[in-house]
């Protein structure tokens, strides 16, 4: 789920260049000319013959020179050792996808030049990312070989590694959703970061708005009562007039709501669930079903299903 709101998200040519500037400090990312970028929305045949969709892949072109190169993104929620591998067999697809486009004259030219791929992978699990950082690594006796192997670096986006600070401090629309998605699961401190994040969201432009309001429909929407889920799409609405600050405002109301009944309908479980498992040890025991009801408060008609059969 949130790969595919990720990969929604980060489609839009502003958003990924927002990602690169805001995240590596190259000089390369400062020279790339917006205009030139180019979404690539590509399936490739890999090498066990399996159709596989790289998830993020731009064209990219650096200001004022005819170089162009392709930043192939990745996107995991969980540690990946296999990663370098897979990198690489996007990589040369996409080569081979470039070969098979130019013509024949231009591959023969001293000239011609494959274009550089930047390979990224961007990780929002909670585990740390203990995956290889560059191929040569994957590479049985690489050491022995030194620069005669085949390697390169991924950069990582490790979401759950930016501070609270990092991510304030660049009050953007990517580190705004890096920053609440460091605590998706946890709805009170969800909310929380969402007020902490009002600066921002007060500076978003429509379209910023738009994407910010459907990538957090995206991921909250699934987590939602059925009972609820009219009144959080009336809230969360990309094509509303609303400020986004007075939207989160009303969404904060009516998800408290939410959560203090789901809560009590936890704990109203967790507690018949109890009383349940001293039922069967009293059952067990051979006591009466009466003085077992008075104890824990069941019914008889649940004591009768708990009690052991008799054979």
């Amino acid at each position: 789920m949130h790969d595919t709101g990720y990969k929604d998200l980060l489609s839009n040519k502003e958003v990924f260049l927002k990602l690169l500037r805001s995240f590596i400090h190259e000089d390369w990312v400062q020279e790339i000319d917006e205009n030139n970028l180019e979404y690539i929305n590509k399936s490739f045949i890999l090498h066990d013959y399996s159709k596989k969709e790289a998830d993020v892949i731009y064209k990219l072109n650096i200001k004022n020179s005819s170089v162009f190169f392709y930043c192939l993104l990745e996107l995991q929620s969980s540690v990946d050792f296999q990663i370098p591998i897979r990198l690489l067999y996007y990589m040369t697809a996409l080569w081979q996808e470039v070969i098979k486009n130019t013509k024949r004259e231009e591959l023969e030219s001293k000239e011609f030049r494959l274009p550089a791929i930047v390979p990224l992978v961007l990780y929002n699990g909670k585990a740390d990312w203990t995956a290889v950082p560059q191929f040569r690594d994957v590479l049985e006796g690489s050491e022995l070989f030194g620069k005669h192997v085949l390697n390169f670096n991924y950069i990582l986006f490790d979401v759950n590694r930016y501070t609270e600070k990092q991510l304030l401090e660049i009050s953007n629309l990517i580190s705004s959703i890096f920053f609440l998605d460091q605590n998706v699961n946890a709805k009170k401190e969800l909310m929380e970061k969402l007020y902490k994040l009002g600066d921002a969201l007060r500076r978003f432009n429509n379209k910023e708005k738009r994407l910010f309001i459907r990538w957090l429909r995206w991921i909250l929407r699934p987590r939602i009562k059925k009972e609820y889920l009219d009144e959080f799409d009336k809230i969360l609405d990309e094509n509303s007039e609303i400020e986004v600050t007075k939207m989160v405002s009303n969404l904060g109301t009516a998800f408290e709501n939410f959560m203090e009944q789901s809560y009590q309908e936890g704990q109203d479980k967790g507690k018949i669930e109890t009383q349940k498992e001293i039922a069967r040890k009293l059952l067990v025991l051979g006591i009466d079903l009466e003085k077992v009801a008075e104890a824990t408060g069941l019914e008889l008609a649940i004591l009768k299903e708990l009690a052991p059969t008799k054979h």
